[in-house]
């Protein structure tokens, strides 16, 4: 079984003084070469989307604001431009993961990123809601907007896809993840 690591939105137009202690983190953790597969997300804002129509929000428009964090890009296999959702649950994403998984979708995927409150949520139940299971790297996730709502986010993923489908602690080896699949 592969693993797959899904690294949700970690692009310079999110990056704050608040964020930036995550993206270590991520980086930290692709640096131990962990994932089978690193498939990272990408969110373009465009004109007139959703996002800036109902909550006039038009960050993310520029290419720098856009572009992926070094590391990450670094690390990526893959990257899944999404325009005008949240989620990392698109066409594009299940085609890769049955590309590289067999032509099935894994039972599995980790999830880590921006904003957790969000994209990460959205994304973790979609997941969930087509029979794959999603497992939130809570320390590997952050929110833009600060704790409060990243801890919110946590909260009401507790409910959506299950406490036990939540890794709370840092992630040293393959060995751990390898141990944890085997609790659930």
């Amino acid at each position: 079984m592969k693993n797959f690591l899904i690294v949700v939105d970690v692009q310079n137009g999110f990056i704050n003084n608040e964020t930036i202690e995550t993206y270590n983190k991520i980086s930290e953790l692709l640096d131990r070469k962990i994932f089978d597969k690193v498939i990272v997300t990408k969110y373009k804002n465009i004109d007139g989307s959703n996002i800036e129509k109902f909550m006039g929000w038009s960050n993310l428009k520029s290419e720098d604001s856009q572009r992926i964090m070094p590391k990450i890009y670094d690390y990526s296999d893959y990257i899944v431009v999404k325009h005008d959702y949240y989620s990392a649950y698109t066409n594009e994403m299940v085609e890769i993961l049955k590309k590289e998984n067999n032509q099935k979708l894994p039972e599995n995927v980790f999830i880590c990123g921006f904003d957790t409150e969000c994209c990460v949520l959205k994304s973790a139940v979609d997941f969930f809601e087509n029979g794959v299971r999603p497992l939130v790297l809570a320390d590997y996730c952050f929110s833009t907007s600060g704790k409060k709502l990243h801890d919110a986010g946590l909260l009401v993923l507790t409910r959506l896809i299950a406490d036990k489908n939540i890794i709370r602690n840092k992630i040293i080896n393959n060995k751990e993840i390898e141990d944890y699949i085997k609790t659930l």
